[in-house]
């Protein structure tokens, strides 16, 4: 537990690394007005992956481990299999909403129909994460954390891979599209797919792996609810309300910044009219701060939180 915890912290600066190098490829290729398109999109993809990603996996690790360390391995079995059906659900429908409505949504926070492909990646993005939390939260409640901790750094490189290699293509499109609209925005706003494209490609990439690891476990996990002797498990009702418990106890407690800071970026573009240079800015200095600070505490509070 306590090499993996080692190995979690390091990482998670590795990503912070990752995420770094990709702010400043965009900032350099796509200028501040791209990276206002980008900023407001990720806002989206972080408020929903914080309630529905990041929030589930140490609900869905605490309710696996308690099963486990009791030898109740068909319930530990049941609760994976039922909180991961409810998230499959939810993904879907949240990623279908912004599919179905994008063009509805980038109307709502621009003002103007430019950025409907750019939500349309973003429910992409949404879906794979999720999943991968799921599934992240499924191995360490099993005792593994590695896995989900490959896998995100998997997912983030690829990332940076994917939207170095799609900036140009996007930005030369952009470009076209400008001239025949008579609009410089769209420019900016194809050049900012670029960035969500590597994130929902990342998050594929980190949802195989993760799948990968889970069918190399399967047989030993199978072999133990085999073996488990029990006659009777909790019923899906009652692995659905003591989930909802934990998770409404932990998601406000612990991402009501998060929740606020995305709301007020929301508000910000929206009764501005239109995507300005000074809300790019705002992003940078206020996501990075925040994550480099995140990690701070988290690292400096953990071993009082063991």
């Amino acid at each position: 537990y306590m090499k993996q915890s080692g190995v979690r912290g390091m990482v998670s600066w590795c990503v912070l690394a990752l995420f770094l190098v990709k702010m400043i490829y965009l900032s350099y290729q796509t200028g501040m007005s791209g990276i206002t398109f980008y900023a407001f999109a990720d806002v989206i993809f972080i408020m929903v992956y914080v309630m529905f990603g990041i929030s589930v996996v140490p609900v869905l690790k605490k309710m696996i481990l308690f099963q486990i360390n009791h030898g109740n391995y068909k319930n530990a079995s049941k609760v994976y299999r039922v909180i991961g059906a409810l998230l499959l659900v939810v993904s879907l429908v949240v990623s279908g909403v912004l599919l179905v409505f994008s063009s509805r949504v980038s109307v709502i926070i621009f003002q103007t129909k430019l950025c409907s492909f750019l939500f349309k990646l973003v429910a992409v993005a949404l879906f794979c994460w999720i999943v991968m939390s799921a599934l992240k939260g499924y191995l360490e409640g099993l005792g593994n954390a590695m896995p989900g901790i490959c896998a995100e750094v998997f997912a983030h490189a690829t990332s940076l891979v994917v939207t170095m290699i799609a900036q140009p293509v996007f930005a030369e499109n952009g470009r076209k599209v400008a001239a025949v609209m008579r609009q410089d925005s769209y420019a900016y706003a194809y050049a900012a797919c670029s960035g969500m494209l590597g994130l929902a490609i990342g998050g594929l990439v980190g949802v195989l792996f993760m799948l990968l690891v889970c069918s190399l476990f399967g047989k030993e996990i199978r072999r133990r609810v085999r073996s488990d002797e029990a006659r009777k498990t909790d019923s899906a009702q009652d692995i659905l309300w003591n989930f909802s418990g934990n998770w409404f106890k932990n998601v406000p407690t612990e991402n009501i910044g998060v929740f606020l800071a995305g709301v007020l970026f929301v508000l910000y573009a929206h009764f501005s009219g239109n995507a300005e240079d000074g809300a790019g800015i705002i992003y940078i200095g206020m996501v990075v701060p925040g994550i480099v600070t995140a990690l701070l505490a988290t690292q400096i509070s953990s071993p009082y939180a063991r």
